[in-house]
């Protein structure tokens, strides 16, 4: 039997651009200005990312990117990132260096 070397690709939903976001808003019947209340986000960080203006990067603009699809991702940030202050010590305060 026969081992592949490179396994096939996982299969990814292609990509929207910001039109393509627009437009499956529309034929949802939801305006921007719903779709953002409704993801408890942005109006203006939501438009800036449909211009593309913001590259989503990180927080809000990731995330608004993610759910139009014009970007793979995870909503909400990684639960399993560990916070540094929470790292440092039980009680939430950093602990001395030496």
């Amino acid at each position: 039997m026969m081992i592949p070397l490179n396994p096939p690709p996982t299969t990814l939903a292609p990509l929207k651009t910001g039109e393509q976001a627009r437009a499956d808003l529309k034929a949802q019947g939801m305006n921007i200005t719903q779709w953002c209340k409704q993801h408890n986000l942005s109006r203006a960080i939501v438009y800036a990312v449909l211009e593309g203006r913001h590259k989503g990067l990180r927080g809000q603009a990731h995330d608004a990117a993610v759910l139009l699809g014009m970007k793979h991702g995870v909503v909400g940030g990684n639960a399993n990132l560990v916070n540094p202050v929470q790292a440092g010590a039980a009680d939430g305060r950093a602990r001395p260096k030496g």
